[in-house]
């Protein structure tokens, strides 16, 4: 199951400000990154691009953003090319650019910063989320072909920079853990945040590391 931020209700905007550790704790969620790109204005943000949770709009969509991650009722994902309102999607989060296009790496190589995207594997079975510290940073085509690398076909660009973060829980309705170092050393409050449970919890850690030659070793 997905969850994504809510509506602010009657506030000024779009959403409050909430950090993703926050929001993981919140909706007793598993994992969590930071979605959509956002301004904000004092505790409440204006959400750039479609934003929807459970078949409610809450942003609306932008041309500037015009890259959608769309889940369904099935809980099944996508990613597609469209800046509207994703009317009958159920939850929707937008970046503003492709990293992968079926299979094909894209994205600006120039600007290094801190990065979160998400992408769906070729049969569609996986979801990817990832996040690049700030620290080392990344550009755009790094992301893609670090998506491509876990098996990525899609990808899009999602918020950025300080906003980039990634949390877990340690165990069910446990604290979030923080799983990368973020660009102001610690969690921001983010204007959108995206947030997953799967159907059975496991007491599992994946590790990655990429070996001398560019092999992903995995254990």
């Amino acid at each position: 199951s997905f969850k994504v931020t809510n509506t602010n209700g009657n506030d000024d905007l779009d959403t409050t400000i909430k950090s993703t550790p926050a929001f993981l704790e919140k909706q007793n969620l598993e994992a969590a990154i930071n979605a959509n790109y956002f301004v904000r204005s004092g505790n409440n943000a204006d959400v750039l691009g479609v934003l929807r949770r459970n078949n409610v709009l809450i942003s609306a969509g932008e041309s500037a953003y015009p890259v959608q991650l769309r889940i369904n009722d099935d809980n099944v994902a996508s990613i597609v090319s469209g800046s509207g309102n994703a009317s009958g999607i159920k939850n929707v989060v937008a970046g503003d650019c492709w990293n992968l296009v079926n299979g094909t790496p894209s994205g600006d190589n120039t600007e290094i910063d801190a990065r979160t995207a998400a992408g769906i594997s070729m049969d569609g079975r996986f979801l990817i989320l990832l996040v690049v510290d700030g620290n080392e940073g990344a550009t755009r085509l790094d992301v893609a072909n670090w998506l491509k690398d876990f098996s990525a076909w899609n990808g899009v660009n999602l918020g950025g920079g300080a906003a980039s973060c990634m949390v877990r829980s340690e165990f069910v309705d446990g604290p979030a853990v923080v799983m990368n170092n973020p660009g102001a050393g610690s969690p921001i409050k983010v204007g959108a945040n995206l947030g997953v449970n799967s159907i059975e919890r496991q007491a599992r850690q994946d590790i990655f590391i990429v070996g001398g030659s560019g092999n992903i070793n995995h254990k």
